[in-house]
């Protein structure tokens, strides 16, 4: 008997745009195709970007889901958590314009993200504390 796990699809803001998450049990999956075309980034290029880097590659999972127009659909995703490499390797100096500057703006909110949540630990003042330590050693 084949076993079904429920999906649901949010919207979640990110930057001006909104992207795709599928929540599939506790864990949230960004659909990357839909992504990258909203951004306007090569979907095949990224595709292979996140199969040449072990880190991503050893998570992406690929998701059947039914999509507005009732067809099933496979989509590509990573873990939420993983977004932010994801979008770490993306070169934006290969790019111009608009695209250039979403892309920025993107990473810009990504390293944010990432410093909220280590000040927020109080990893920071941990590491500040140890390295002051060290230095009046």
């Amino acid at each position: 008997m084949e076993r079904t796990t429920a999906l649901t699809m949010h919207e979640v803001a990110f930057g001006n745009d909104k992207i795709e998450v599928i929540e599939q049990g506790n864990e949230f999956l960004v659909t990357m195709k839909p992504l990258c075309e909203r951004i306007g980034l090569d979907w095949e290029a990224q595709r292979q970007l996140i199969d040449r880097d072990p880190v991503l590659n050893s998570v992406t999972c690929i998701i059947q889901a039914t999509a507005k127009d009732g067809k099933n659909y496979e989509t590509t995703c990573l873990p939420l958590q993983y977004l932010n490499g994801w979008l770490f390797r993306v070169n934006s100096a290969r790019y111009e314009g608009e695209l250039k500057e979403k892309l920025i703006r993107y990473q810009k909110e990504c390293y944010q993200v990432l410093f909220e949540r280590f000040s927020a630990s109080g990893l920071i003042i941990r590491m500040l504390t140890n390295l002051n330590g060290a230095q009046k050693r």
